[in-house]
């Protein structure tokens, strides 16, 4: 029977992303705010050496699994040859993490987080990311009051598909890991991930990135509505 169930955020609860638009707003805002606090540094500058230390980041990251806290990053690659002081390095990561990304919870969203709360299931959000900016959005949504647990792997050190940080959620939300179920996009993170840390109800969710090579998840969906049914058999 399953007891819980584990939410991936972007492309899962999320649609959006980054583009042009929000990355040039919160680069200006970023910048503005470093002049206005004394520091040398103009525009164009910050955009490249933004982009280019935060890709190394993201390579080594992906490489070795190492997620470090956005304050942590920006402070070791973005400004390695900067002094900044630690109040300035946290607002200039609230502005990326408010900024950077345009984003909209599924239309569903709520219905189905409704639904699984009324047939008595724990719910944790279950992200690599570094946005804890998000629990800011899941309250501006009144979704918040729906998460018994966040779970985010910036502040746990490693992410998904790591068995620990699912391993992780079922500890916080006091279930066993075979009593849970796990809903996302990418077979790799989200299912295979799921898979190793013993969930059996793995289920992807379209946009969804398929890997033939990989155990494939009980179902994938197209809405999160379709989940519901498959939780309630299971």
């Amino acid at each position: 029977m399953i007891k819980a169930v584990f939410f991936d955020l972007w492309n899962t609860l999320v649609t959006g992303g980054v583009n042009n638009e929000t990355l040039l707003t919160a680069n200006q805002k970023a910048v503005e705010y470093l002049q206005s606090k004394g520091y040398k540094i103009a525009f164009e500058e910050y955009r490249k050496r933004k982009a280019e230390c935060l890709q190394k980041y993201e390579n080594l990251a992906k490489e070795f699994n190492i997620h470090l806290g956005p304050e942590t990053a920006f402070k070791e690659f973005v400004f390695k040859d900067m002094e900044i002081n630690d109040a300035d390095l946290k607002k200039i990561v609230n502005i990326h993490e408010t900024y950077d990304f345009y984003w909209e919870f599924r239309k569903d969203c709520r219905q189905v987080l409704s639904e699984l709360k009324k047939m008595g299931c724990k719910i944790a959000l279950v992200t690599n990311s570094w946005l804890r900016q998000s629990i800011y959005f899941l309250k501006k949504e009144d979704l918040y009051k729906y998460f018994d647990a966040i779970v985010i792997s910036c502040d746990m050190g490693f992410g998904k598909p790591d068995k620990r940080i699912f391993e992780m959620a079922a500890k916080k939300l006091g279930v066993k890991i075979s009593e849970c179920a796990h809903v996302g996009d990418k077979h790799i993170e989200d299912i295979s991930g799921a898979h190793e840390a013993g969930i059996k109800c793995a289920i992807g969710i379209e946009p969804f990135s398929k890997n033939d090579t990989l155990k494939p998840p009980i179902a994938v969906v197209k809405t999160l509505s379709e989940i519901v049914p498959i939780i309630f058999k299971n």
